[in-house]
């Protein structure tokens, strides 16, 4: 049954990389797991700067399948993006840096998606779980001062967070406050941080897949929303039912102009900021 639904996967690895890369890249990531000989295994294409590192595991194939294959981020095919596109190309003229924050990067296969698509751009990623953190950093060594790796959560404050679950899969932790001696506690970042840290003043893409903390996240000390052009969420009430991690997102939300539209697990939010200053 597993082979036959990853079978079904071939013509997108086609179109992705072409005939001969597509189908050495569909039995690299698709069967790797059947593979037992080591715990790791490198990526290679042309399409990629770097090399990317995987686990043998379902989780990191998965997150190279949706990324870095299906390319879930990818704006493109809306009429909005012209936009942003636009935007994109605005700034560089202008000498300045488009801001990307990845919140909830996992092993970087977002990370390394958006850096492909927006190569002159800066990328503040984040991830809270040290094992991902570590795949992170090396899978966007390549970008070197182009990609910020950041070991913590997004939080509306500073301060100390801590795994909720840390027998959850590698896709799945949550995050929560702490105190500063708790154990294993990660920095919090807020978005004014972030900002204040690569020296910008607005974002032009934001990815937020950090499993039900953007009930925090949205909830209070929000007013970097007026300058994100860009916001694609997964929201998690699937995950979390009546625990209403969206409403707060979708309550700040209403407060901006921004067009809704969904693509895969993602709403994605593209903010008319034409008549700002």
């Amino acid at each position: 049954m597993d082979l036959l639904y990853s079978a079904k996967k071939v013509p997108n690895y086609l179109k992705r990389f072409g005939l001969a890369e597509g189908l050495r890249l569909f039995f690299q990531i698709e069967l790797a797991a059947q593979n037992k000989a080591g715990d790791r295994h490198v990526v290679k294409s042309k399409r990629f700067d770097g090399s990317i590192t995987l686990r043998r595991t379902r989780s990191d194939h998965s997150a190279f399948w949706y990324c870095l294959v299906a390319e879930q981020y990818s704006v493109d095919s809306f009429p909005q993006a012209e936009r942003l596109n636009a935007l994109y190309r605005d700034m560089l003229a202008k000498g300045q840096k488009p801001l990307i924050v990845d919140a909830g990067a996992n092993i970087g296969m977002s990370t390394v998606w958006l850096a492909e698509r927006y190569p002159q751009a800066r990328i503040f990623a984040i991830e809270p779980d040290s094992a991902n953190y570590e795949l992170l950093a090396a899978n966007t060594a390549v970008y070197g001062e182009r990609v910020t790796a950041f070991h913590g959560g997004i939080w509306p404050e500073a301060g100390r967070l801590e795994i909720e679950n840390p027998d959850a899969g590698a896709q799945h932790f949550r995050t929560r406050e702490t105190s500063g001696e708790s154990a294993g506690g990660v920095e919090a970042v807020t978005v004014p941080d972030i900002l204040e840290r690569t020296g910008t003043d607005a974002i032009l893409y934001m990815k937020v897949d950090i499993e039900g903390a953007q009930k925090e996240l949205f909830s209070r000390n929000t007013d970097w929303v007026a300058k994100a052009h860009l916001i694609s969420i997964e929201l998690d009430d699937w995950l979390l039912p009546w625990a209403g991690t969206s409403r707060p997102f979708l309550a700040c939300l209403n407060g901006y102009k921004f067009d809704y539209l969904l693509q895969g697990e993602n709403l994605v939010c593209f903010q008319d900021t034409s008549e700002q200053s």
